[in-house]
């Protein structure tokens, strides 16, 4: 283990000492003094308007030029905000947002959004303000107008179940932006039931814990649970030099809405 990988993880676990929202105020902290060697003018991060010299490496996957220092973000995330920004009423409206186990840059951001009554929820996550199992949302039909959540439903056993428990607490006039890896090579998802350890997993869907590898119908399983979806490939409308300058995936946005 490196030192920074031995840094981060002593930094975890001093942080669980904390408070939730002390934790997610001293780790915007100590991101900014970690970004500070990345200032520069080379690069923008659209999620916390950080100019940089480039972006840093993925903490887990050390992917490099991916990750804002500042914020945390990767090019996905990225992409989904300039999105929500160009596309929906996100940063206008008065709403009530439901959100499934965000990165720590959009529950710090979105958090203090005095437009959105925000809840930030994981069934596993220290730092989210409410623990939820999205298999079983405590909450009645037709609570929120925004529902995120992006990269869990392949982690799911029953994606179509959770997709209906998203679809349930999400009100007729509502819209949510639900995301998961994606093989564009494959017409249809691939799922053996055989496939249960962690090193199969990692074999044929590409991570110890993925329960499938979703192919080309994943619009089509959303639309099973009740979603009329949306595939935009937003990225498209954007210019080669401005991807580059935002560090953005290329990669559709799946708008689901009731």
């Amino acid at each position: 283990m490196n030192f920074r990988s031995r840094a981060v993880k002593f930094v975890k676990r001093l942080s669980m000492l904390l408070p939730r929202r002390l934790r997610i105020n001293v780790g915007w902290i100590v991101l900014y003094f970690y970004s500070l060697k990345y200032r520069g003018g080379n690069v923008e991060c659209p999620c916390c308007g950080t100019s940089l010299t480039e972006f840093a490496a993925n903490f887990s996957t050390g992917e490099k030029d991916t990750m804002c220092p500042r914020c945390l973000s990767s090019p996905r995330h990225r992409l989904i905000q300039l999105y929500m920004k160009d596309k929906t009423n996100f940063f206008d409206s008065k709403l009530k947002v439901l959100h499934f186990a965000p990165i720590f840059a959009f529950q710090k951001l979105f958090e203090d959004r005095p437009n959105l009554d925000y809840l930030s929820v994981d069934i596993n996550s220290p730092l989210v303000m409410k623990k939820e199992d999205i298999n079983n949302i405590s909450f009645p039909d037709n609570t929120f107008d925004v529902i995120l959540c992006n990269h869990v439903l392949e982690h799911i056993e029953d994606d179509i179940h959770a997709m209906g428990e998203l679809r349930r607490v999400l009100k007729p006039d509502g819209w949510a932006i639900l995301l998961v890896p994606i093989d564009t090579t494959r017409e249809t998802t691939f799922v053996d039931p055989n496939i249960q350890s962690a090193d199969d997993r990692q074999k044929y869907y590409y991570h110890y814990d993925h329960k499938r590898l979703y192919g080309l119908d994943y619009n089509r399983r959303l639309e099973s649970a009740g979603f009329t979806v949306k595939v935009d490939n937003y990225y498209q409308e954007i210019s080669p030099d401005l991807i580059r300058f935002h560090g953005l995936s290329q990669e559709p946005i799946y708008l689901c809405t009731v």
